[in-house]
């Protein structure tokens, strides 16, 4: 099957492979004029199942045959009947992981297959690291991603950098009033990171990457992360597959801070699991379907 399409709504890297890989033009479903201009007989992978990509579905009357991802917040943004509404016209579906496709049996009745992220692991820089003062966090400023917990995290861990790469959205400013008012200011340093290069960069002298969300699907700072030898602190949250590396309270933080350190590890966790070899063996899973 030739993949004539990949939409995605959302500036995640993770885009440009499939786009390179399938050989397939991107289009942003924001855009109405670039929706309007896909064949209806095309064959498409929708990265996510944001409102306009499931809209256009429901409203479709081609045969190309659609294939979808959901990766974690649709199960909770979009309105169910606009899934009700559209799901008889997915070929295939995608979740990430075991949580995420009981969810979605359970409440709309759509069968998925879990399919993981991946990177080309080639694109991020690896080095040999250990233990240090850097930790690194990138997300957005949104309640899923749990910023306010960071800023609890930092008053127990003073003696530490925090390194946040956000992008900009209307609680950035909040955020950075509450994290002043504790007096944290200075612990914290802010880069807007909104390219694969800019992150590359931004994560090469760091020690840890940590995450605070309460709900993710396989968040891909953690692969990227883990590609550069860096080791992950991960809050756990439903469906999480990185159990080695997960904590659920602030003495798990500092369990983490305290372990061995091996970058070799980190590294192999990706290229035998999450790397671009997976990701082709993905691609032609679905070009011989």
């Amino acid at each position: 099957m030739k993949i004539d399409y990949i939409i995605s709504p959302y500036n995640h890297f993770y885009r440009e492979i499939f786009k390179k890989y399938f050989d397939a033009r991107l289009i942003n479903p924001v855009d109405r004029d670039q929706m309007l201009s896909m064949s209806p007989n095309s064959n498409k992978i929708f990265l996510f199942a944001d409102r306009m990509s499931l809209q256009y579905m429901a409203n479709s009357h081609g045969v190309g045959k659609n294939i979808i991802f959901f990766r974690r917040h649709e199960l909770y943004d979009v309105p169910a009947n606009l899934i009700m509404q559209s799901k008889h016209k997915f070929f295939k579906v995608y979740t990430l992981n075991s949580f995420l496709q009981n969810k979605l049996k359970l409440n709309y009745g759509v069968d998925s297959d879990i399919e993981k992220n991946y990177i080309n692991e080639d694109n991020w820089s690896y080095a040999q690291r250990g233990h240090g003062n850097n930790i690194a966090w990138v997300g957005e400023f949104k309640d899923r991603k749990a910023p306010d917990y960071i800023v609890e995290v930092a008053q127990y861990y003073k003696d530490y950098q925090f390194h946040c790469a956000v992008s900009q959205g209307p609680l950035k400013q909040l955020y950075l009033d509450f994290i002043t008012n504790y007096g944290l200011k200075n612990v914290f340093i802010y880069e807007d990171v909104d390219s694969q290069e800019k992150m590359n960069d931004f994560l090469n002298d760091k020690n840890y990457l940590l995450t605070t969300s309460i709900s993710e699907g396989l968040p891909n700072c953690v692969l990227e992360a883990s590609a550069k030898g860096i080791k992950p602190i991960i809050r756990n949250y439903p469906g999480n597959m990185f159990n080695e590396f997960t904590y659920g309270s602030l003495a798990g933080i500092q369990a983490h801070l305290n372990s061995q350190y091996n970058s070799v590890e980190y590294r192999e966790l990706i290229t035998n699991n999450y790397g671009l070899n997976q990701f082709l063996q993905f691609r032609d899973k679905i070009v011989a379907a």
